[in-house]
């Protein structure tokens, strides 16, 4: 063999086996997930059904949504975030 076809078949050879090494991971992702969460970029698991909990979450909190408008404008028109509307 020549020093090239060494070189490239040791490059073949490295993508190899990093396209099994990744391959090895999707799939214990893939396995995972539904048991324990999805592994995310920062390290930690999540929820496979956050997406879901999210959207049901936000539906449940629509009737809710004239109250908390309400008691914000409530909160506004006491002045109870302006420390200086009473001294006035």
């Amino acid at each position: 063999f020549s020093p090239a076809s060494q070189e490239l078949l040791a490059c073949k050879l490295r993508l190899g086996e990093k396209t099994i090494l990744q391959e090895t991971m999707s799939a214990v992702r893939r396995r995972l997930a539904p048991i324990r969460g999805i592994p995310t970029k920062s390290g930690k698991m999540e929820d496979p059904n956050a997406d879901l909990l999210e959207i049901f979450d936000t539906l449940e909190a629509i009737p809710n949504a004239p109250k908390k408008a309400i008691e914000g404008f409530m909160s506004w028109a006491r002045g109870d975030k302006d420390p200086d509307w009473k001294r006035k």
